[in-house]
């Protein structure tokens, strides 16, 4: 019930929007002596963009394992249809609001406008809804290149108890695949193809393989046997995010050790060069209502002088178990998807995760302990990205 009320909420709230815009657009039109045709093709499409989000939930609903990239269709048009009007919407509106504003104070000084106010006005419109386009060459570009161009972040981390030994030690981070989600393979093959590039010491994958099936990993089963048969030095780790819960866990954990991935859920793994120590720790997910990381079970008889390095899903852990509590150097985690929209340009950085998360992309410092949330390859929701690549980390490990 609660999922049909959402649906029929979004679907609601979609409708007036589009209204509103119409009734705007309609007259706009008419002001400027164009083609009824103008405005009549888009009252067309209004009930078919209506129509959109029922499928596409409808189609999520059924969760066929073979009809993932047909969601991804039908809510990707959803999105490019409404996101740039959420954007327009309130320049519309602030418009409207000044031109009722503009006419009350002239009939209350009972003086008619000066002249030029009315074409003044009248270019104002038409320079606003030449400005309209500007969100949907936004929506879409972010549809054609952000969602697909995957982008190598690189940080320098340094730590004085890091041992000498692991001093240099490279390690590449991917994370929520979402195996279901594509309507293309090309940001697991360009991820693939820099992983090469990059020949990292130790490669990790901080959860969410899947949607909701294990048989979505069908697809990109090739790209993760080629991921692991990369040999790095150290190996390749992975642990569990929300999304292997909503699937069959065990099975994903399965499939992913025949690729060549090792899962670390609620465990560790130690390696040992010149009889000095570094402490891989994977836990399993806690967050988006699942509690099943164990933290002292993953450490247990690890011994205190080795540094460590903790994989959890959910950034969300590490502000609520591991910050100032537990001594580990560092985290790697991932889930936000960076929020998939958002703006990242030097300094300014806005997200749709800042809205529900303190820390949601990229490094972060509390004391001597990092931070650090991958933005992650593949889409939930909407498949679409907007100023907030699929990312793949590179992060090197320096002694100071």
């Amino acid at each position: 019930m609660r999922f049909l009320l959402f649906g029929l909420t979004l679907t609601a709230l979609g409708l007036l929007l589009d209204l509103y815009v119409y009734r705007r657009w309609r007259r706009f039109v008419r002001e400027q002596r164009w083609p009824e045709l103008w405005h009549r093709l888009y009252a067309v499409l209004i009930p078919l963009a209506a129509l959109l989000l029922p499928a596409y939930f409808l189609l999520w609903r059924l969760g066929e394992v073979e009809q993932p990239q047909l969601r991804s269709v039908f809510s990707g048009l959803w999105v490019l249809w409404y996101l740039p009007k959420l954007l327009l919407a309130p320049f519309l509106l602030l418009a409207h609001l000044a031109g009722l504003m503009g006419r009350l104070w002239q009939i209350l000084r009972r003086k008619p406008e000066p002249a030029g106010t009315a074409e003044r006005r009248r270019f104002l419109r038409t320079a606003g809804w030449a400005l309209a386009g500007v969100p949907f060459v936004l929506t879409g570009r972010g549809l054609l290149r952000d969602t697909y161009a995957v982008t190598l972040y690189r940080e320098t981390l340094r730590f004085p108890n890091l041992p000498r030994a692991f001093d240099g030690l490279r390690i590449v981070q991917l994370s929520d695949l979402h195996a279901g989600s594509y309507l293309t393979l090309h940001p697991v093959e360009e991820a693939l193809a820099l992983c090469r590039e990059l020949k990292p010491d130790l490669l990790v994958f901080t959860g969410d393989f899947v949607n909701g099936d294990d048989a979505e990993l069908d697809r990109t089963a090739p790209l993760l046997r080629a991921l692991a048969a990369l040999r790095p030095p150290l190996g390749a780790f992975g642990i569990r995010g929300n999304h292997e819960h909503y699937a069959d866990p065990e099975r994903v954990s399965a499939r992913m050790e025949a690729y060549g991935f090792r899962m670390l859920v609620n465990a560790h793994h130690v390696f040992r060069i010149d009889g000095e120590e570094l402490q891989l720790i994977g836990t399993d997910n806690t967050g988006m209502r699942q509690r099943f990381a164990d933290l002292p079970r993953a450490m247990a008889g690890l011994r205190p002088e080795g540094f460590r390095i903790l994989l959890t899903h959910d950034p969300t852990f590490w502000e609520r178990s591991v910050m100032g509590r537990v001594d580990i150097p560092l985290t790697l985690a991932g889930h936000t998807h960076g929020g998939q929209l958002g703006i990242e340009w030097g300094p300014v950085r806005m997200s749709t995760s800042s809205l529900v998360y303190t820390r949601w992309a990229g490094l972060y410092r509390e004391g001597d302990q990092y931070l650090y949330i991958n933005r992650g390859l593949g889409t939930t929701g909407p498949p679409i990205r907007l100023g907030i690549p699929p990312e793949v980390t590179e992060i090197t490990l320096r002694r100071l």
